[in-house]
This record gives structure tokens, C-alpha cells and sequence, in this order.
């Protein structure tokens, strides 16, 4: 059967690409945008990241883009991934923003509603279709990968090797910014969940995040 024209075949270069690891989900809508809005996306989440490891030694920071409508916006969430790990001091880039969020409909429509003037759509359909929840529709889903005005946003309900939502949360550090609290993953959490993904970007990140928890732990109290 023929591809259709909006699912362009994957060549060798792709291919051994999803073979080591990347997520080219992440890639493939970034192609879609200008090299201006790359960069948007990219400067926002990279900020958002040196804003969060600020935050975790201790300063107030006022945190804008994705996370930043989250906090304000009073949704239950814990900030998860490559965010995370950027959080704590490990310097690859970050895969966008990944969370872990209560998918109860009363949190999904408040998250809607937070990110309505970012126009967000469903990233892995071809059609790319607009977020449209409801009430009555917000419970059917697990998941939700998203590309947005100011970038990727992965909404996840469950964490490898850390468990749901809740245990999520049991499993995560509170921070102080200047429009409200965030939480982190816990640094232990964090490395079980990239330990159980597994990829070669996770195993990096996990060697540094080790180093990174050995630090902390030689600091006198």
C-alpha cells in the first residue's frame, strides 16, 4: 500500500536514528515550523530548564512558557524527563517538556484552558487535529503528545520505573517560584525512570545524574 502524502516514508537515516534511541516523534513536527519558530520553542524550553535548576538551589524565579501556565493556572503536575534532568545539572538538551499530571477531567480542562492562546494540537495523528476536550471526553485519554506556539509538551498519566501519577507525586521534590509551587521528580525517582527507559540518551543521562547525586551527597549538610 502506497504512503499517504501527509506520512512520508522513513529512509535509512531515520530509521537508524529510532534504532538508537531518538524519539522522532519530537523531530518530525519541528520540520513542520520556520527555523524562527524552532528556535522559539527551543530558547523557551531552555529557559524554562535554567529557570527550574535556579529555583532548586533555592532562588525565586518568576517562570514563564509551558510550565509557567501550569503553575498559574493551579494544575496538578510533576515535572518529569529531560526538564527534570536539566533541573538537577545535566547539560544534554531537553526532548521538550515532559510532565506527569492527574487526568482527572476537572485538571485536563484546567490544563486546556491554560494553554488555549498556545494553540495546542494532537502531534501524532498526520492531521494534527486542535486540543478539544470535554468533560465527558477528558477521561478517555491516557497520554497526550502536543506541539504548541511555544513547544512539545508530553502530558503523561504513568512514569517508568516510578509508577502513576500519584506515586509520581509521592516521588517528587516541591519548588518555589514566584507565581506559585512546582514539583520535580526526586533525583532517585528520576534516575529509576530513566534506568527503565533505556535509551542512549537516558543511560547518559543517568551516569550523570549519578555523578550528580554522589555530589550532593559528599556536600556537608
Amino acid at each position: 500500500m502506497a504512503k499517504r502524502k501527509d506520512q512520508p516514508a522513513k529512509g535509512p537515516a531515520w530509521r537508524a536514528a529510532e534504532e538508537y534511541g531518538i524519539d522522532m516523534s519530537l523531530i518530525e513536527p519541528n520540520l513542520r515550523k520556520t527555523p524562527a519558530e524552532r528556535i522559539r520553542a527551543n530558547s523557551l524550553a531552555a529557559a524554562t530548564a535554567i529557570a527550574l535548576k535556579k529555583a532548586m538551589q533555592g532562588e525565586v524565579v518568576d517562570l514563564q512558557g509551558l510550565i509557567g501556565r501550569f503553575v498559574t493556572n493551579d494544575i496538578d503536575f510533576v515535572v518529569i524527563g529531560d526538564l527534570a534532568a536539566a533541573a538537577y545539572g545535566v547539560t544534554h538538551g531537553t526532548e521538550g517538556i515532559r510532565v506527569c499530571c492527574a487526568f482527572s477531567p476537572d485538571n485536563l480542562m484546567r490544563m486546556q484552558a491554560a494553554l488555549s492562546d498556545v494553540h495546542p494540537v494532537h502531534r501524532m495523528p498526520p492531521a494534527r487535529p486542535p486540543l478539544e476536550l470535554t468533560p465527558e471526553t477528558a477521561g478517555d485519554f491516557k497520554n497526550l503528545y502536543l506541539d504548541t506556539d511555544d513547544g512539545q509538551l508530553d502530558c503523561l498519566s504513568f512514569v517508568d520505573g516510578v509508577g502513576d501519577f500519584e506515586q509520581a507525586k509521592q516521588n517528587s521534590i516541591e519548588i518555589t517560584l514566584a507565581k506559585g509551587a512546582c514539583r520535580v521528580l526526586s533525583l532517585d525517582a528520576l534516575i529509576r525512570s530513566k534506568e527503565a527507559m533505556n535509551r542512549p540518551r537516558d543511560r547518559q543521562a543517568v551516569l550523570q545524574l549519578k555523578a550528580i547525586r554522589e555530589r550532593l551527597n559528599d556536600e556537608p549538610q
